[in-house]
């Protein structure tokens, strides 16, 4: 570790090593000469014991200094923590990740020497740490542009607390005045706040918009409405339709594919939803025979119109 991460202080704790050896060998003989010369009791100053101490050869231990070899260095726990932090981010990994015993195990494997923050550090200390370093350099190059689109969601939490974050940092960060327009959903209650309280032109989300669109679209048309609500009744009949589809699949040796339910806020989840339905129709049909309280199966009539709306 010395020799990879801390050569500069590695030669001169060896060079100083090597002197001490030198030394230790070079007055090595004076020992037993101080001894024959007491017992003969000769005076000549030429063979005048030495009475300067013999220097002690250094331990091993003085080798390290001040650097222990049973931990890390700040350096290097500093940028494990870095790493940690930017993989809980970007991965949105909970924070009480670093207490899991798995995950500490699997830490002391990679570095028996690093022992990771707990979720308290991480959550008072390294990750707000973390976000000032980021928030500092990104304010840093908004004050360089003249111009700023957002997209920003109005919420609510589990106990009714609406959340629109975005009005707080606009004004934190000293952007407000550089916002063009701001892009969200359709939602009255987010667009008055942006029109009447921001004062912001207000950018109508494509998606979202689209989504409306295809709803529109299938609440207008009665047929097609009756034939999703089937649909959505046999995907989400329960678990033992699935575990019997499953069985028939491999009967039939076709491959595994499981149900999938539509989301109302994703148009395209219903198309997909129809779409596994025409993928596994042969199986589920077979499968619904041996269930007694499965909902009403689509008759020849939907399945064709299902085929009709898929490409």
């Amino acid at each position: 570790h010395l020799k990879r991460k801390h050569l500069a202080h590695l030669n001169p704790l060896i060079e100083t090593e090597q002197q001490l050896d030198s030394d230790v060998l070079s007055a090595g003989p004076s020992t037993s000469s101080n001894l024959q010369l007491e017992h003969s009791g000769s005076n000549t100053s030429s063979q005048q014991p030495c009475t300067s101490p013999i220097p002690k050869r250094s331990r091993q231990l003085k080798l390290f200094g001040s650097i222990r070899g049973n931990e890390l260095s700040e350096v290097e726990k500093g940028s494990i923590d870095k790493s940690l932090i930017k993989m809980i981010s970007v991965d949105y990994q909970p924070l009480s990740l670093v207490d899991n015993i798995e995950f500490l195990e699997y830490s002391k494997k990679l570095q028996p020497l690093y022992k990771p923050p707990s979720g308290k550090t991480l959550t008072m200390k390294l990750l707000p740490d973390e976000y000032n370093k980021i928030a500092t350099i990104l304010k840093s190059m908004l004050r360089s542009v003249n111009n700023v689109s957002i997209t920003t969601d109005l919420w609510t939490s589990d106990s009714n607390r609406a959340y629109l974050t975005v009005t707080a940092i606009l004004i934190e960060w000293g952007i407000l005045d550089k916002i063009v327009t701001i892009i969200s959903d359709n939602g009255p209650n987010i667009k008055n706040a942006i029109n009447e309280h921001l004062h912001k032109y207000h950018h109508p989300c494509v998606a979202h918009t689209l989504n409306l669109i295809v709803n529109d679209a299938i609440t207008s048309n009665e047929e097609l409405f009756n034939v999703l609500k089937k649909s959505r009744a046999l995907v989400g009949h329960s678990d033992s339709a699935s575990t019997k589809l499953k069985e028939i699949q491999n009967r039939m040796n076709v491959p595994e594919l499981k149900f999938k339910q539509d989301v109302s806020t994703r148009w395209n989840s219903s198309f997909i939803m129809l779409e596994r339905l025409i993928q596994i129709k042969p199986p589920l049909s077979a499968a619904i025979t041996f269930l007694p309280h499965a909902p009403n199966f689509l008759t020849a009539l939907e399945w064709e119109l299902i085929s009709d709306c898929l490409p």
